[in-house]
């Protein structure tokens, strides 16, 4: 038997509360009568953090705001222990929405909204409103309530901010940042136009989820091949060192540093160590060998202790000549049905550190999401570039691509 009473009551385990017996009207209830307790609890709790944080109570902890004190004893992340402690604050210059919370006419999410822009008067008007308005329905009316100055405006652009680091665990870098109202929503245009173009993934035969697609758009507009800006030659290397590969370039996608051994680039051990980018995480042998195929290359050579002994120039993998070659010819992706075009990665038939050439007779254009493809995910591109190449997947099935759309 389910006992809603239990339900909202006991703190053990679903399975001791016995909820795989609960009929749905019973699990309906018991999250009703949840919800009613974990509001009362808010409200009780927002009480108690303003009166703690009046008598500044934090301070006996050596903490050095009542939003640090939540941080460290409550396990709260900053932004949760301010938006509270902002709301307790709030709460009492507006009695009236606060009197209507307490009585439990207004949700949290309500309140937190309500305490961005109204003042004591309208507090009255707006808790009476409040009490039959959605949360969109009070963000609509606090946009248009409080226009923002331009103080504010400049205050929200000095907060704009991008972080990065990178996770060794998860093998990827974690991004996040504020972007303001001025900036945001082009960066969000152009990632969520790009992302809505690609098609189904060809391993699955379904969309990627729209979080991936949107990650890939935004790689593929930050570190796409840019349109050729000048007549560089052959022997162009982006302004790349040997004392510093990695100073910028006159074109639009950045040098990756990856430090592999040598012997772990062909293709027979291409599962053996891998190796690992810059001042960053490790990644595989094959991914790897993806960015060997169109990138810039720098030859060091290191003993069995780790020194460095000897260490090259850096060169283009690809020519910027061979290059618009390919670009010509090809006009966009090879794999079949793709065609896109904004940006290339050039990829190597026969790799170079299996003895592959880099002439145009043994280079695609692909673009980043499936050039991917043959690499990390084992699939294989046979055939002849300038005239019909198959794609063959690991299981064996192929799928064919017609001639270049352009003669070179």
């Amino acid at each position: 038997m389910c006992s809603i009473h239990a339900v909202c009551t006991e703190v053990e385990g679903p399975r001791e509360l016995g909820l795989e017996g609960c009929s749905d009207d019973d699990l309906t209830m018991a999250l009703g009568g949840l919800h009613d307790v974990h509001a009362s609890l808010t409200r009780r709790m927002l009480a108690v953090v303003r009166e703690c944080d009046r008598r500044e109570v934090w301070r006996h902890d050596g903490a050095f705001s009542m939003a640090a004190w939540l941080v460290r004893a409550m396990g709260m992340s900053w932004s949760s222990a301010h938006t509270w402690v902002k709301i307790a604050r709030r709460l009492e210059e507006l009695p009236e929405i606060a009197k209507t919370y307490m009585a439990g006419e207004l949700s949290f999410d309500q309140v937190r909204v309500l305490c961005r822009f109204a003042t004591a008067d309208d507090d009255a008007d707006l808790a009476d409103y409040a009490r039959g308005a959605s949360v969109d329905d009070l963000h609509h009316l606090a946009r248009r309530a409080r226009p923002v100055t331009a103080l504010e405006a400049r205050d929200t652009h000095r907060q704009r901010g991008l972080h990065m680091y990178n996770d060794h665990e998860a093998l990827g870098l974690r991004v996040g940042g504020f972007f303001p109202a001025d900036m945001g929503p082009g960066l969000r245009s152009q990632i969520e136009h790009r992302a809505a173009t690609y098609g189904p993934n060809p391993e699955t035969g379904r969309y990627d989820p729209w979080p991936a697609r949107c990650a890939d758009a935004l790689h593929e507009l930050l570190c796409g091949d840019a349109p050729d800006t000048d007549s560089s030659d052959d022997t162009g290397d982006r302004g790349a060192t040997a004392q510093n590969p990695t100073e910028s370039c006159s074109r639009g996608r950045p040098t990756v540093v990856a430090h592999i051994r040598a012997e772990d680039l062909q293709a027979q051990v291409a599962a053996g160590t891998g190796g690992h980018l810059e001042a960053g995480p490790a990644i595989s042998a094959e991914t790897a060998r993806r960015l060997c195929c169109d990138g810039f290359l720098q030859v060091a050579a290191h003993p069995d202790d780790g020194t460095t002994v000897a260490i090259s120039d850096t060169h283009k993998a690809i020519p910027e000549r061979i290059r618009r070659i390919v670009r010509n010819r090809d006009r966009g992706c090879r794999f079949p049905g793709c065609g896109r075009s904004g940006f290339a990665e050039l990829h190597h038939l026969t790799h170079r550190a299996d003895g592959g050439p880099t002439v145009e007779s043994n280079l695609i254009w692909t673009c980043s999401f499936h050039h991917r493809l043959p690499h990390e995910a084992g699939w294989t591109i046979c055939g002849d570039p300038n005239h019909e190449v198959t794609w063959r997947r690991p299981d064996g099935k192929t799928i064919r691509a017609g001639p270049p759309p352009h003669p070179t």
